[in-house]
């Protein structure tokens, strides 16, 4: 009767975790609501007032930030050492680079070509970042990958 007792708290116990953490996910997802609607750029949207300057400058950013997530998350992964933080990471890699559907960098591509977007655009351009050519399809700068890697390793290391 006692083992039966002891089953019975724990299961009690898990569950109470279980919506703990929902509970805290929901917080959490109702703060980035907020976040979002209160965003300068989600009113100018609503006002239908974002210049076509801003949309491109978003959309290449977008693109940009695509392809350096990937290699941030696997930098973050090997530093990792929680099975369930290395379990979402890999999750996260697969869904990134469309293991299982299009991968967000290819998302990013044809959002920035429906756009006809070939460069950054506004503060990017003047201050020289990568300029995408070919369609959006490459960066013209010969050492982006080192320069990635460099940014990334200083971001989290």
């Amino acid at each position: 009767m006692k083992q039966m007792d002891v089953q019975v708290s724990q299961d009690i116990a898990h569950e109470m975790n279980n919506k703990l953490a929902a509970e805290i996910i929901d917080q959490r997802m109702n703060l980035y609501v907020q976040m979002m609607v209160t965003h300068p750029l989600f009113a100018l949207a609503k006002q239908e007032r974002l210049s076509r300057e801003i949309i491109n400058e978003f959309a290449y950013l977008q693109y940009a930030d695509s392809i350096l997530w990937v290699p941030m998350l696997a930098l973050m992964k090997e530093r990792a050492s929680s099975p369930r933080l290395i379990r979402a990471l890999t999750d996260n890699i697969s869904c990134e680079a469309g293991i299982c559907n299009t991968s967000h960098v290819e998302l990013a591509r044809r959002f920035i070509k429906s756009l006809g977007v070939t460069g950054p655009g506004g503060l990017a351009d003047a201050l020289g970042n990568l300029v995408l050519v070919n369609d959006g399809t490459v960066f013209n700068h010969p050492s982006w990958s080192l320069t990635v890697e460099m940014a990334l390793y200083g971001l989290f290391f």
